[in-house]
């Protein structure tokens, strides 16, 4: 998932009240010696629902939407599609990713950035700024 959707994703759905909230509870652990000694790494491990499920849900998404895709070409005539597919997934991502792709709640990728696009268009124009680069 690009790093700045992920930024958008989270910025959409947590007030700002509530990060702040995050980024002082991972730091004052970080700081006492509890859990990963980097910030970033006690992020996730303290608030996977935050930083991690939005990747998982994007890569499940992607690889759904390549079976889709492959499935509607195997429904003609030829059969150019691949019967097979292989993922190369990290460790924290295996379990989630599995899980969401076999319970079909994974959403296409585009209509992920299709949402985080119109809400950024909003924030924008109640910002008084252009948006015709979009």
């Amino acid at each position: 998932m690009p790093e700045i959707l992920l930024r958008m994703k989270i910025a959409s759905k947590y007030t700002l009240k509530e990060l702040q909230s995050v980024f002082n509870q991972i730091l004052n652990k970080v700081v006492a010696g509890q859990g990963p000694s980097t910030a970033d790494a006690a992020a996730l491990y303290y608030f996977p629902e935050v930083f991690q499920s939005p990747r998982d849900e994007y890569v499940a998404s992607l690889i759904n939407t390549i079976v889709e895709d492959n499935a509607a070409v195997k429904q003609g005539d030829e059969r150019r599609g691949y019967s097979r597919m292989t993922c190369y997934l990290g460790n924290v991502h295996v379990k989630p990713v599995s899980r969401l792709i076999l319970s079909n709640q994974a959403t296409p990728p585009a209509a992920i950035e299709d949402k985080a696009i119109k809400r950024m268009k909003k924030s924008l124009k109640r910002r008084g700024k252009k948006v015709e680069n979009f």
